[in-house]
């Protein structure tokens, strides 16, 4: 299993990364009211400390020694949570182990584990034991994703492959990232935030898209708390976000405006004068290319699903201003 985690830090950030992250464990938090939990794939433990308000009982188990250590400083304290390092498949297979779990999660935790038929066996079998079990993937082959550290990638169709596999029919659960407006007075320090909670008609959630799927089995979805399924974050991240790409963007498409009318003077008589025109724009060129790599990191962590397009359209620009680095000799 590959490494790639939030810390404690970045998961209570207001950003839509750690919005989504915290969001999954929120949302079936009504299953493990006075059950035993495993989390499976817990990463620093955040999750665990969100499910362990309502469960009996939860342990975190992460193949990374770092991020059980950082679990086990931050959450540790808490009653009924305790942590444990090892590698996920093998602990699914391990009938003693398992045998007192009522529920396993494992969020964002599938994609990171090379042995699939052997992970989704394990899942099978566990749940036809009647322990409840949900776990999440991302829609990363639908979006193109590149992303180092997935050994596996879902779409949809794959995700249904998945559920038809248990034996207990699985609801799959859509998560979406939603753009929306608010309006209202601005809040007095310390104010709680109101509830909300808006309808999302079917035409705005097109079959296949969503962000992240989540799979549930033995779970009784029918009184399930459609508030827990919408949570909000108000940040003006997105607005700032668009605005470095477009600045970005321009000074990227000036730069490669540049160093192609530099790159067609002629030689000889402006020779000294085009050579110096062109290490000053080599400059600038090396600098955007900089700020579209940042901007793009930042995409990835925040608006990677929904500006998707404008990030590509960023990257085909550096590439293009690196064929024209390259005819300038940089």
């Amino acid at each position: 299993m590959s490494l790639e985690r939030l810390s404690a830090e970045a998961v209570n950030e207001s950003s839509l990364e750690a919005l989504e992250h915290r969001h999954r464990y929120e949302a079936v938090r009504r299953f493990c009211a006075g059950r035993r939990i495993l989390d499976l794939c817990c990463g620093v433990g955040y999750g665990s400390a969100i499910v362990a308000a309502e469960a009996r009982s939860v342990l975190g188990v992460d193949l990374s020694r770092d991020a059980i250590d950082e679990a086990e400083r931050t959450f540790g304290h808490l009653d009924g949570v305790s942590f444990a390092c090892g590698d996920a498949v093998e602990w699914l297979e391990d009938a003693d182990r398992m045998r007192d779990v009522d529920v396993l999660l494992c969020f964002e935790g599938v994609e990171h584990i090379a042995e699939k038929e052997r992970l989704l066996d394990a899942l099978v079998a566990v749940a036809g034991s009647g322990t409840t079990v949900i776990f999440s993937v991302p829609n990363s082959r639908r979006y193109e994703e590149d992303n180092a550290f997935h050994l596996n990638n879902f779409d949809r169709e794959a995700v249904d492959r998945w559920a038809a596999r248990f034996a207990t029919p699985a609801e799959i659960w859509e998560q979406w990232h939603a753009q929306g407006s608010y309006i209202g007075r601005e809040p007095a320090p310390a104010t709680p935030p109101a509830p909300l909670l808006a309808p999302v008609p079917a035409e705005a959630r097109p079959h296949g898209w969503a962000t992240h799927y989540l799979v549930l089995v033995n779970a009784d979805t029918a009184e399930a708390d459609e508030s827990a399924r919408m949570s909000w974050a108000v940040e003006p991240v997105n607005a700032r976000w668009l605005e470095s790409l477009r600045r970005a963007n321009r000074e990227l498409w000036r730069t490669n405006a540049r160093l192609a009318d530099t790159d067609m003077r002629p030689r000889g008589t402006y020779a000294a004068a085009a050579a110096s025109v062109i290490d000053r724009w080599k400059s600038r060129a090396l600098a955007a290319e900089k700020q579209v790599r940042a901007t793009a990191h930042a995409a990835a962590s925040y608006e990677e699903i929904r500006n998707r397009q404008a990030v590509k359209a960023a990257l085909t620009t550096a590439k293009h201003i690196r064929r024209m680095r390259d005819r300038v000799g940089l």
